[in-house]
């Protein structure tokens, strides 16, 4: 196996994971559309996070909002604590099974620890 190859092996595999400074894509109605991740709560600087670790992220972008029918619960350059609830990594359950989404998605969550939102969307 050549270095060339190797090496893009390598980033495909760093690309899915979800560290710091990741971009994720916000899948509740708080009005964000994507974060990026600053911290990974209880793991070291080096892990990684999987479904279910709760992170720390910054809103980078909102959704549009139409006719002002939408109301926005959170700011752009705010920072939330949000559950990862898809990721581009597989795992595999217990059961044997392994899944994987076509992108990493996170639900946000107020810093004091209660929901954001009411109801998350459609994951699908």
């Amino acid at each position: 196996m050549s270095f060339d190859v190797l090496v893009q092996v390598q980033l495909e595999v760093i690309e899915q994971m979800v560290i710091s400074q990741s971009k994720l894509k916000i899948v509740d109605n708080s009005g964000g559309r994507w974060a990026k991740c600053i911290k990974v709560k209880g793991k070291s600087s080096e892990s990684f996070a999987v479904v279910g670790d709760v992170v720390v992220v910054s809103v980078q972008s909102l959704r549009q909002r139409h006719k002002s029918q939408v109301r926005l619960r959170v700011n752009k350059s705010e920072v939330h604590l949000g559950v990862l609830v898809q990721t581009r990594k597989s795992y595999k359950q217990l059961d044997g099974r392994s899944i994987s989404w076509g992108n990493n998605s996170i639900d946000l969550f107020h810093l004091s620890g209660i929901c954001k939102v009411s109801s998350s969307e459609k994951v699908s």
